[in-house]
């Protein structure tokens, strides 16, 4: 099975990608979903940015 995962963020012209949201991961608290869409708020101290991330894990046979 084979599985990906589709991120989303609710604030428009999101300054950040995805490997420096990684580098900061020590600040945020991650969650992980096996299957569903995953809404989680979380807020990084460093920038007190706060966004919503949307987390889609699509999974094929």
């Amino acid at each position: 099975m084979e599985c990906r995962i589709s991120n989303s963020y609710s604030s428009d012209n999101f300054p950040y990608s995805d490997a420096k949201l990684e580098a900061t991961n020590k600040l945020i608290k991650r969650n992980v979903l096996v299957t569903g869409t995953l809404t989680t708020l979380k807020k990084t101290h460093l920038l007190h940015f706060e966004y919503q991330k949307s987390e889609n894990i699509i999974c094929s046979r």
